[in-house]
């Protein structure tokens, strides 16, 4: 039986053993390509041709859907769809023939589960209003191919078979829904459960196998932002991170639900899903977020203690999720993020000062993604912008990564100990850089 328990100790302790050696070193990484796909907020990735190479999929706001060469940004295959994506593409074998699946939510109120190898269309399943919020994968009935969760504008939220599509479950909520789900064992019986933030402000854990709920409360009254999971306090159950204008964190406690703790910004609210890894070095677990001011803000996991706050990036706040690991020439741990004013920005986890930014030529709210697309041991940083453009750019350099992508690993479980294992499992052989 698959157990879903995340521990601080257990996190770090997968990150060990894959830190790269490096030189000081202050440019940004270079160009290895760019091409033009359609704006793509939110990245996914997939090996299409089974080389053990990764490739992108880029899921476009023009409803195309293209598997692409993560070297050389050349296509594999395209799909269309009649309206656009704006979520990040989710990967599994759904019906165990051995190739792998990926599963898109989109903006016509569809869901489809396509081919990695072809792009050729598995099943469909069509709702009543957009899907803004990403799939997640999940074994709900811990047997099987993975179901398949996503939540509708419109607060419908589904539990999708992920062999065919069929619903197997269904839960209502008001005030709609536009943040994607997280899953992960919440309350500690070792069965997987799902947590939901809604447009109202509502905060849901619903369990994973009939989806009942377990628990609802009233955050804020605001939309809130994707939950992220992690196990704050070593009680072997998963605790809830969630933001809108505070940063909060939620738990069960065996008896009760309750807060553990809340950070307030004063004054930015929280624009994009919270990031989660080890930043500052110090053997424990942070939490990054984007501020609606343009700033970042590095949180301690265990308390929600501040430990540095950037200046604003940019006069208007950045829609990007960061993605967390050792990117620059330094040793110690980057936040790379991308702006509304073009800029993809790697900034220190130790005080938060800039370690290097590079301009796109056009504004972005798209997340980057990270993956070793050459094959030759480095870090490779991707990144969309709204001219439609998609740049890959090549670090020459290898480290510990700790979220790689948006919603942290191919289920998009917003799990911290999934996304670690996940980036231990791409992590490259040690390489100095070259530049």
């Amino acid at each position: 039986m698959q157990r879903f328990v995340t521990t601080v100790a257990q996190v770090a302790a997968l990150m060990l053993g894959c830190l790269g050696a490096r030189a000081a070193d202050t440019a940004g990484p270079s160009l290895l390509w760019h091409r033009q796909t359609g704006y793509c907020r939110q990245p996914g990735l997939v090996d299409v041709n089974g080389d053990n190479i990764l490739d992108l999929i880029i899921a476009s706001d023009k409803g195309t859907v293209q598997a692409v060469s993560g070297s050389t940004g050349e296509p594999y295959w395209e799909f269309r769809a009649s309206g656009g994506f704006v979520s990040s593409p989710a990967v599994a074998d759904l019906n165990a023939d051995g190739v792998l699946d990926v599963v898109l939510s989109c903006l016509n109120g569809s869901v489809y589960a396509i081919s990695a190898r072809d792009g050729s269309v598995l099943w469909s399943f069509k709702g009543i209003a957009p899907f803004v919020a990403s799939p997640v994968l999940g074994n709900l009935n811990r047997s099987g191919p993975p179901e398949v969760v996503v939540a509708s504008q419109n607060g419908d939220i589904y539990a999708l078979t992920g062999a065919r599509g069929k619903v197997y479950w269904m839960f209502r909520v008001p005030g709609g829904v536009t943040a994607s789900a997280a899953i992960g064992d919440v309350d500690g019986d070792g069965k997987p459960d799902v947590a939901v933030a809604t447009s109202s402000g509502a905060l849901l854990v619903l369990n994973g196998k009939d989806g009942n709920k377990l628990d609802e409360r009233s955050v804020e009254y605001a939309p809130l932002t994707a939950p992220v999971l992690a196990d704050i306090n070593n009680d072997r159950r998963e605790d809830i991170i969630v933001a809108a204008s505070y940063v909060h964190a939620f738990g069960y406690d065996g008896r009760h639900w309750k807060r553990l703790w809340s950070y307030n910004p004063e004054g930015p609210r929280v624009s994009a899903d919270p990031a989660i890894g080890d930043v500052n070095g110090d053997g424990l677990l942070e939490v990054v977020v984007s501020l609606s001011d343009g700033s970042v803000a590095s949180l301690r996991l265990k308390d929600g203690t501040p430990l540095w706050k950037t200046r604003p990036l940019e006069t208007v706040g950045s829609q990007s999720s960061p993605v967390v690991g050792m990117l620059s020439a330094v040793e110690a741990t980057d936040v790379v993020i991308g702006s509304q004013s073009g800029g993809l920005t790697s900034i220190s986890g130790s005080d938060g000062a800039i370690r290097w930014q590079t301009y796109l030529g056009a504004r972005t709210d798209g997340s980057p993604i990270v993956a070793d697309f050459q094959g030759d041991g480095t870090w490779e940083v991707g990144i969309s912008t709204e001219s439609g453009e998609f740049f890959v750019r090549s670090t020459g350099i290898s480290g510990t990564l700790y979220w790689a992508k948006p919603r942290g690993d191919l289920y998009n479980s917003g799990n911290a100990l999934h996304a670690s294992a996940f980036a231990r499992s791409i992590c490259p052989p040690t390489r100095r850089s070259s530049r």
